[in-house]
């Protein structure tokens, strides 16, 4: 054992080594960044296209897509929020009456 290390350990943090330094070098490169740059706009465009040929798909079907869902959800989220303060607005407007009648 060196260092009080066993066998297994010393040669797996001489491999950790070897393959590490050439890949951190790798990662750090400008190339590096270009090729992450243009995969995600790659990915970012595939993914666009692929949502609108489904949408259409979908909409041919008579059915809903994913964004007919989010705008439901929206609409309904500002329908809430309307009902609960029109009914702050109107509790406020029974206590002034109540406290009225009552004085």
């Amino acid at each position: 054992m060196a260092n009080g290390r066993p066998p297994w350990r010393v040669v797996l943090d001489h491999a950790e080594r070897g393959i590490g330094v050439p890949l951190e070098t790798i990662v750090r490169s400008e190339p590096y960044f270009d090729a992450v740059a243009l995969g995600t706009r790659v990915r970012r465009g595939t993914t666009t296209q692929l949502e609108r040929l489904t949408r259409r798909c979908l909409h041919l079907c008579n059915l809903p897509a994913g964004s007919d869902i989010r705008r439901l959800n929206d609409q309904m989220a500002r329908m809430e929020r309307r009902v609960v303060s029109m009914s702050k607005q109107l509790e406020s407007e029974g206590r002034l009456v109540h406290d009225r009648v009552a004085a």
